[in-house]
């Protein structure tokens, strides 16, 4: 964005449920390329902030470069459910990362001996972006427990879940979005003698109304299974207090 937008009063055009705009003080557009397109008529750069750009190409089962085809650069996490320990990727026309590798060193951006970081990204995509399909489909796994409880205090929409993240929405009046995670974070001596298992799960709420739960690649169908387990014991736990 400091790359297009580089002359003093330069304005950043956003969709105002943008995730830029909501979470970074700034979703992906569903027509690309007729936005592209346009945005190439008016002589505006298109950014593509491509966190999540290869689980979004698995879901589509298109490949990435067909999604950024009305783009001028975009943006790879290499971290986020690929599985590298940190890293990105910026791209573009090779002006474009010229002046990108001149603005991170500006701004104090740059590292030296990445080797390993590289390496560990390389691997993320040789291996990992291949089984991307599995994380989605633990996802989907997930969501048909979640709905077969028939809570009224817990749901979910399946249609919604595409790709590796599920929003569960909760009843505020009986569980804030919180106190869900909370709950999810500890395991009581009877919640251990009913299902055999001592299991935490790590989710996030994401909204006043919703909790966020992310599968990565070292995530396995058994991790899944114990998950509902645990799910299915604490809602049975709130839907008692409807």
């Amino acid at each position: 964005v400091l790359h297009h937008c580089h002359r003093r009063g330069s304005e950043v055009l956003l969709g105002h449920l943008s995730h830029i705009h909501i979470y970074e003080q700034g979703g992906i557009s569903q027509f690309l390329l007729q936005l592209g397109t346009t945005c190439q008529e008016l002589g505006l750069p298109v950014h593509m902030d491509g966190a999540r750009l290869f689980n979004a190409a698995a879901a589509l089962d298109l490949p990435p470069a067909r999604l950024i085809r009305g783009c001028s650069t975009v943006n790879v996490c290499l971290s986020k459910c690929l599985g590298a320990p940190a890293g990105s990727v910026i791209a573009g026309t090779a002006e474009f990362v010229r002046s990108a590798r001149r603005l991170r060193k500006v701004l104090g951006g740059g590292m030296r001996q990445v080797g390993m970081l590289a390496a560990a990204g390389l691997y993320a995509l040789d291996h990992v972006v291949p089984t991307l399909s599995r994380d989605h489909a633990l996802v989907q796994a997930l969501a048909t427990a979640m709905v077969e409880t028939g809570s009224q205090v817990i749901c979910c929409d399946p249609q919604g879940a595409h790709t590796n993240i599920l929003l569960l929405e909760c009843n505020p009046k009986i569980v804030t979005p919180q106190d869900l995670c909370h709950r999810m974070s500890q395991v009581s001596d009877d919640e251990a003698e009913a299902t055999g298992q001592r299991v935490v799960a790590r989710i996030l709420p994401i909204t006043d109304s919703a909790v966020r739960l992310v599968v990565h690649c070292d995530v396995t169908e058994k991790d899944i299974q114990m998950v509902i387990a645990k799910l299915k014991y604490v809602i049975k736990e709130l839907d008692g207090k409807m």
